[in-house]
């Protein structure tokens, strides 16, 4: 999950997609950097409470597959977001799938 945490950071700094975005001339920029940040973790939180149904249904390795086919998918859509909006709803997309791929494995 650390690798995540760093995304943010390294691309909302950049001038070249502030600028992409229009969130230097925006009014709320500042809510919709707030969004981006804030629903990977959202996503996250769903992704994490529906891993363990969907695991429990039909088992661990088609519960990760999904999720990470979920996750390649969501992210190939956020590197091709144009605006705002998009950006924000794949971040939610991706955060859902990787905790959604992150099933505990214990010794049986």
């Amino acid at each position: 999950m650390c690798s995540q945490n760093v995304f943010p950071g390294i691309t909302l700094g950049q001038p070249s997609f502030l600028q992409y975005m229009t969130l230097l001339t925006s009014k709320n920029a500042n809510g919709l950097i707030s969004a981006m940040v804030c629903l990977f973790y959202v996503g996250g939180t769903f992704g994490s409470l529906a891993a363990a149904p969907i695991s429990d249904h039909f088992g661990r390795k088609p519960a990760v597959f999904v999720g990470a086919l979920i996750t390649i998918i969501g992210t190939a859509l956020l590197a091709g977001s144009v605006n705002p909006a998009m950006f924000i709803v794949f971040r939610f997309v991706v955060g859902f799938g990787s905790a959604s791929s992150m099933v505990k494995v214990e010794k049986a």
